[in-house]
């Protein structure tokens, strides 16, 4: 499987977003409800700032629903305190 994107959990979004675009990353799209920023680096490599309560996660595929509902695969990763 092709890796599609990463999830990341920050205490700050606007503090690692400072970082991250520091490193060649630029938001894509607009903040989530739950305090997530997409970035995206110029090989088109994108990755995910998360506040709150969120788990981090590797994104292993994209599938449609019946509906057309886009959903996200993903695969949590275990973590011990922040």
């Amino acid at each position: 499987m092709k890796l599609k994107h990463i999830g990341i959990k920050v205490k700050s979004l606007e503090r690692a977003l400072e970082t991250y675009k520091l490193l060649g990353f630029n938001p894509v799209g607009p903040v989530e409800t739950f305090r997530v920023q997409k970035l995206m680096d110029h090989k088109f490599q994108t990755f995910e700032i998360c506040e709150g309560d969120y788990n981090p996660h590797v994104a292993v595929d994209w599938v449609r629903d019946e509906d057309g509902n886009l959903i996200e695969l993903v695969e949590e990763l275990k973590h011990h305190g922040h």
